[in-house]
């Protein structure tokens, strides 16, 4: 039997056409066609952007390589897809691509050049089109020879032909511009190229024995280096052009420094066009900035909260990392926390300090000057805090105090904006000095790439938590048990350097009503008038009432507890015997209490209750903590029944 003869069925082909050449698949194609497909050349000399030149290579079925020119000043490269983003943060000049599933039809490629400004410089396109292509044909097999009349002729049976599906065939449309053959030296590969520069330190002398480490940034390009300045200068060769490389200057005893440079091909041979120096010689800055200087004065390089944050907590705590080892007493000598902008807050709100009212907080929104005299309200300095230090005395926490954090409100839009410098109340501790005796007296911090600078801001949340009434007991310090402690569920008052904070402080004649306690210094919101907020149910051990009213009527008074650091408890106390002459009620008390045997005598406090009576405390509902919350209506009351 005649064998039969079955066409072999391929892999997918890649067709790729340029202005009406036959169809390849081994030699890449450059192309470059601004959308849409097919375009004009006037079309494209009016674009703003210089033409990135595309070609295509084929890999394997439905994989291809797609490359182009290298551009000096690019970041990153951006990849588009008819119109919608496809691949990004390219850095390359060449990205495999898999067209695996996309519809047939036509489409659009699209390359942009980003530079470091995140600007695009150079842009180039290419339509194409993934076509269906034909089944190739089968061969059937032929009998050997004719039938005759007188014998019969078995002919074979055809071999059995598979289904195929058609495969895709991708097709670039030719562009109207003439694209040169890829060049491997250039815009294929990486070209190398050579890059230097000085260092100096801040007193603008060149500076040897200096490490400088160079190192590329993409994993795709190896590039490290290293070398150690001579007389403040180095050199590096056969590094990749277009490029991210890390530039790193560092000695011991000074602060380090980086830089992040793409690198430019310099085909010129211009010995600057690929110099990065690390500070000047106090000349124009031409090769760097000023504060790229390395300095042996020490300098704050990491914060927390962090520079500009947003979202603080009022409570958080501060850390400071420095450039080298600290003496430690100078930092907290020095440091100082202070408003940022003005804010008039909620427990605020009316004062009447000057005409027209004023702000509760002053700041001048500048990290420059904030700081100054007369520029900002000063919060709290190192005393506010318990500080604590790595053992290497690079590192200070601050962890607030009890009683103590960052004022804020229960009004975003009033929370004020805080400020963090070393410019402390006391005009003579304005410095910081490193473990060696370096000081430094201004710009302290460098946190960015940027310049140094002075201070550093940053932004807390609002405070919307409403206090409550946790505890009462009776006062150890006040005769004949006739004074009482309340406990609040957070501190009332905050006593910063600049204002004391909390409810009343407006005093106007009504801002009483907000008062937890007596606003020190105050002529209306005083200690007897924030008496007028504690209302008080006395009642037996039978269960009959004895008194009820406010502890006013009783001739009382409320202070802040001064032996509380947290200054969460307020002190309710009764004046002398004398002092109670007026209230109809306490009258009748104290009748009752003489008729019982008790003794009254002038500048002693009357002992008002008994053994075995219950008091129940309960704060008006108007009483504010310091950001503005109004005391918790379900937890506005506490009890204690007097045992003895």
């Amino acid at each position: 039997m005649q064998q039969s003869q079955t066409a072999q069925i391929g892999f997918c082909c890649l067709v790729f056409c340029l202005l009406g050449c036959e169809p390849r698949s081994q030699s890449p194609l450059s192309l470059s066609s601004p959308s849409p497909l097919i375009p004009t050349p006037d079309s494209m000399s009016s674009s703003p952007h210089a033409r990135l030149n595309l070609s295509l290579e084929p890999i394997a079925a439905a994989f291809y390589e797609l490359r182009w020119n290298t551009q000096p000043e690019a970041y990153n490269y951006r990849l588009w897809l008819d119109d919608k983003p496809f691949k990004d943060n390219l850095v390359l000049p060449r990205e495999v691509l898999d067209l695996t599933g996309y519809a047939l039809g036509s489409h659009t490629l699209k390359l942009e050049s980003i530079n470091a400004s995140k600007q695009v410089t150079a842009v180039g396109e290419l339509a194409f089109e993934i076509q269906a292509s034909m089944p190739s044909p089968t061969a059937y097999p032929t009998p050997s020879s004719h039938p005759n009349a007188y014998r019969p002729v078995l002919l074979p049976t055809p071999t059995p032909r598979p289904q195929v599906s058609p495969t895709p065939v991708v097709v670039v449309l030719p562009s109207p511009y003439q694209t040169p053959a890829c060049d491997l030296a250039y815009y294929c590969d990486f070209e190398r190229t050579t890059f230097n520069g000085k260092v100096f330190d801040d007193n603008y002398l060149p500076l040897k024995g200096v490490t400088v480490i160079a190192k590329s940034l993409s994993s795709n390009v190896p590039f490290n280096a290293e070398t150690v300045t001579t007389d403040g200068t180095y050199t590096f060769n056969r590094a990749p052009s277009g490029v991210q490389v890390e530039i790193t200057a560092s000695k011991a005893g000074f602060a380090t420094r980086k830089r992040v440079e793409v690198l430019r091909s310099n085909k010129q041979g211009d010995p600057n066009a690929n110099r990065f120096d690390f500070g000047t010689d106090g000349g124009a800055a031409t090769f760097s900035a000023v504060y790229n200087a390395l300095s042996d004065k020490p300098e704050v390089v990491m914060v927390t909260p962090a520079r500009n944050g947003s979202g603080v907590a009022f409570n958080t705590s501060f850390v400071l990392k420095f450039s080298e080892p600290m003496v430690k007493q100078t930092v907290e000598n020095s440091l100082m926390i202070s408003a940022f902008n003005r804010r008039k807050i909620t427990v605020d709100a009316d004062n009447r300090r000057v005409a027209g009212g004023t702000d509760t907080v002053i700041g001048n929104g500048t990290i420059f000057t904030n700081f100054l005299p007369g520029n900002s309200t000063p919060i709290w300095d190192a005393t506010a805090f318990e500080s604590s230090w790595n053992s290497d005395a690079t590192e200070i926490t601050l962890r607030f105090k009890e009683g103590k954090n960052l004022p804020s409100d229960r009004d975003s839009n009033l929370v004020p904006d805080y400020n963090v410098s070393f410019h402390g109340l006391d005009i003579n501790k304005r410095f910081i000095q490193d473990a060696s005796g370096v000081i430094r007296n201004d710009k302290f911090f460098k946190l960015t790439d940027g310049d140094f600078e002075e201070s550093y801001k940053f932004s807390i949340k609002s405070d919307e938590v409403k206090p409550t009434l946790t505890q009462m007991t009776p006062d150890p310090q006040s005769p004949h048990g006739g004074g009482f402690i309340l406990h609040y569920s957070e501190p009332m008052i905050l006593e910063t350097l600049g204002v004391n904070i909390a409810g009343g402080m407006s005093d106007t004649p009504t801002a009483f009503i907000h008062a937890p306690a007596g606003y020190p210094g105050a002529v209306y919101s005083t200690a007897a008038k924030a008496a007028e907020n504690y209302h008080l149910l006395v009642k037996d051990a039978l269960g009959q009432t004895r008194f009820e009213g406010s502890w006013a009527q009783l001739g009382g008074r409320v202070e802040y507890l001064s032996r509380d650091a947290s200054r969460k408890s307020v002190r309710l106390t009764l004046p002398p015997f004398a002092g109670t002459a007026t209230d109809p009620d306490v009258q009748t008390r104290l009748t009752q209490l003489l008729s019982r045997g008790h003794t009254l005598s002038e500048g002693v406090v009357p002992s008002l209750f008994e053994i075995g009576e219950r008091l129940t405390f309960r704060v008006e509902a108007g009483v504010m903590d310091p950001a503005g919350n109004t005391v918790d209506s379900a937890r506005n009351n506490v009890g204690l029944t007097l045992n003895g």
